[in-house]
């Protein structure tokens, strides 16, 4: 798609490329995949036009590599943003099926998109880029499919993919390994900051337009939009009685007198009412080292002791037994 779209632009086939584009989002949403296997038949042969009339040349060349580069860089680039640590959260599996089915165990709503296996880039989920229950609530179960295996991205916002598991076929519950909050009935809902960090609880509704899970930059706007409640070690503060979203920042607290601070989200629970909300913090994993880095150790390593260990021949004695 690089590749065609590239010819568009370098062509100056302005008004075709925009075209393009909105079909390409429609067919999307709608996941119409003869429009979509149309539209790109309809690439193809202005890519053939192109060849069949000798327009190449060194800058349609170029303009086709940058096009296909940035696309490449910025496929990887969206993809390494959107991940988190995979050992935040687990796919537990809990009873064959013939269907897929996903209990959300977690102390937050998430958004479970599925594909199928045979989809190598994984952007259109089956039922379109807005599938029809797609947002799997704090608690709750939700069927996927019939048809399984499928590959299940889940996602804690918009943008944070909290975990990618393949081949899922069966019952299954999501879980987090060390969850930062401690969500427990009470019959007094109050909010206690057992971290030893000082931080800024945002109290916003369930259902506003910043909680929801399709919303870009849900954790900066909601900081803005909603008031922010500075909170020492050891200190609580009450909820309301009612069904709320708890934001948790942390970054410049109380570094002024008057400013609040609250840079970078913690943690974003769904809290209903009579619950009580102990926030512990989040832990830091150690790095996973790669295949490269631990062979390089491992080689270093060898070495290090080959080098130290004793010669089995010296001057004057042989050495003992091998």
């Amino acid at each position: 798609l690089a590749l065609l779209a590239g010819n568009l632009v370098a062509m100056h086939q302005w008004r075709a490329l925009l075209s393009f584009v909105a079909v390409g989002v429609t067919v999307a949403v709608l996941q119409l995949r003869v429009a979509a296997l149309a539209a790109t038949a309809v690439l193809i042969l202005f890519f053939l036009k192109t060849l069949w009339e000798g327009s190449i040349s060194l800058e349609w060349v170029v303009t086709v590599a940058l096009v296909m580069l940035v696309a490449v860089i910025s496929v990887v680039a969206i993809r390494a943003r959107a991940r988190q640590d995979p050992r935040n959260f687990v796919l537990l599996k809990e009873e064959d099926s013939e269907s897929l089915v996903i209990h959300n165990c977690c102390y937050m709503d998430v958004k479970v998109l599925f594909f199928f296996p045979t989809d190598a880039v994984r952007f259109v989920p089956v039922g379109g880029l807005v599938p029809k229950h797609a947002i799997l609530p704090r608690g709750r179960s939700q069927k996927l499919g019939d048809n399984p295996p499928y590959t299940v991205a889940i996602y804690g916002s918009f943008e944070d993919e909290i975990g990618c598991f393949v081949n899922a076929k069966g019952r299954y519950s999501l879980r987090a390994t060390f969850p930062p909050v401690s969500i427990s009935r009470s019959e007094v809902p109050a909010f206690a900051n057992s971290s030893e960090a000082s931080v800024v609880l945002c109290i916003c509704g369930r259902h506003h337009w910043t909680s929801s899970l399709w919303c870009p930059l849900a954790s900066v706007l909601a900081r803005i939009a909603w008031p922010g409640q500075v909170l020492f070690p050891g200190q609580e503060t009450a909820l309301p009685g009612r069904d709320c979203t708890l934001r948790v920042y942390t970054g410049f607290v109380g570094l002024a007198r008057g400013v609040r601070g609250g840079l970078q989200q913690q943690v974003c629970c769904v809290v209903e009412p009579g619950e009580r909300v102990e926030y512990v913090g989040n832990i830091t994993w150690t790095q996973a080292k790669s295949k490269e880095r631990s062979s390089a150790a491992s080689f270093f390593s060898s070495f290090r002791n080959l080098s130290q260990a004793p010669s089995f021949l010296s001057k004057g004695k042989t050495s003992g037994p091998s």
